[in-house]
């Protein structure tokens, strides 16, 4: 084997291994991100009618502060005791709670309905106050 093969295989090895640690490295990241995102979501869809309530008090205690546009109001509590920053954003009749680890993101949207009372929404679902069940729905 002469020389030049082994330069060449060396370079080769060197640049798999690059590889190979980018891609470990972003893999990880990935991963942890979007289980961090599954942790929260879990926690918003498990959310008791006391909880809720607690997120309608927050709401209204930012509506009727109405500083900014803007604030980074506190950590979300995952029930594991892990903490996730979470952002808020002001709008005229809603508070848009947004956290977000490295590619995923969540938004808990808290409505003040006109006629009163309030709606708890997240990714298009209602999550409060509950729909009525029927008899007809299975």
């Amino acid at each position: 084997m002469s020389r030049l093969d082994k330069i060449v295989i060396a370079c080769l090895s060197a640049i798999g291994v690059l590889i190979l640690g980018v891609v470990i490295f972003w893999g990880t990241a990935i991963f942890m991100a979007k289980r961090t995102m599954w942790q929260a979501e879990n926690y918003i869809l498990a959310l008791s009618d006391t909880e809720m309530q607690q997120w309608i008090a927050r709401t209204e205690t930012i509506l009727n502060d109405n500083e900014n546009t803007r604030h980074t109001f506190d950590d979300l509590v995952l029930p594991d005791g892990v903490r996730k920053p979470l952002t808020y954003y002001f709008r005229e009749d809603h508070i848009v709670y947004h956290w977000c680890m490295g590619i995923a993101c969540a938004d808990l949207i808290v409505t003040r309905l006109p006629e009163g009372g309030h709606e708890i929404m997240f990714r298009g679902q209602r999550l409060y106050p509950k729909e009525p069940t029927t008899g007809n729905n299975p």
